[in-house]
């Protein structure tokens, strides 16, 4: 048998050492799926409220929905601790900003990060939305008609569209965005370029750079 003997775990030391590398580097989600929505048990008709009563298909369990539908869902989370919250995507930037006139009409002031992706695949996309209830307005479908089998194009499209709305988030005053890259990050990278969100050259380049 063994002689070992487990060093002693200093739990207040362990407790120390996590939070200060949280100040620095680590992000904690939420990976739970909505455990503080369950609490609510909300049913088929307080997931669709008002907005969504005649959508034609079934919300319950939808938790992007319910931002919209059941606002004090939102405030059970700022209650449990969130600090910040990231918004479902949209491409009408004012649908953003009423939200988030309502959100800080009920007293919520924690950061709202608008949901931003670059549309990669319209039909995709487009399909996508409809399920969840986000709005696909027609100016966007207008500009990928006929993109179908032209990725190339479709790209350069996405990158000027989401850029668009990137700039005019910015110009509103709006400081942080959420992107959803969808493991496309090279385009993600490309749209940032092109609204002026350029990687910071380390001291070194920057010297030789003069």
């Amino acid at each position: 048998m063994s002689d070992y003997k487990p060093a002693p775990v200093d739990g207040a030391e362990i407790e120390r050492s996590l939070r200060e590398a949280a100040r620095e580097r680590i992000l904690v989600l939420d990976g739970a799926m909505g455990t503080q929505i369950q609490d609510l048990k909300l049913s088929e008709a307080d997931f669709r409220g008002e907005r969504f009563k005649g959508f034609n298909h079934d919300l319950k369990g939808n938790n992007d929905i319910i931002a919209l539908t059941q606002p004090d869902a939102l405030q059970k989370k700022v209650d449990a601790g969130a600090t910040r919250a990231i918004t479902q995507f949209f491409f009408d930037n004012d649908v953003y900003f009423r939200y988030l006139d309502k959100v800080r009409a009920r007293g919520i002031e924690i950061p709202i990060l608008p949901g931003i992706v670059p549309v990669q695949n319209f039909k995709q996309t487009a399909g996508f939305a409809r399920r969840t209830g986000a709005s696909v307005p027609q100016w966007l479908a207008d500009r990928f008609e006929g993109l179908e089998d032209d990725a190339a194009t479709r790209r350069l499209v996405a990158a000027a569209v989401c850029a668009e709305q990137v700039l005019d988030l910015i110009d509103r005053g709006v400081g942080d965005l959420h992107f959803y890259t969808m493991n496309k990050a090279d385009l993600v990278y490309a749209i940032c370029h092109l609204v002026g969100l350029k990687p910071e050259k380390p001291a070194a380049q920057a010297v030789a750079a003069e």
